[in-house]
């Protein structure tokens, strides 16, 4: 169930729906090989311009987590002492 709520919100934020207006104004002085050539790049240009960002963001953050687990033990006092 994670999985589709995660697809719904990344293609409420993609809308592809939305971008096809702005697809068509801009491609309409290609050809349609050129047009086709640009369907098949978008879809890999918005993936990575998703991801990128998406793993940069998860490897600090994995990482300052992985250092709060490391030293929470060390700050918590023992049970019983004062």
């Amino acid at each position: 169930m994670d999985w589709f709520k995660s697809f719904i919100s990344l293609l409420a934020r993609v809308n592809p729906l939305g971008a096809l207006p702005g697809f068509i104004s801009l491609t309409t002085q290609h050809t349609g090989a050129e047009r086709e050539r640009t369907t098949c790049i978008a879809p890999g240009a918005v993936a990575c311009v998703i991801a990128v960002p998406a793993l940069l963001g998860l490897i600090p953050a994995a990482l300052a987590l992985e250092r709060i687990a490391d030293a929470a033990p060390h700050c918590m006092p023992a049970r019983g002492r004062p």
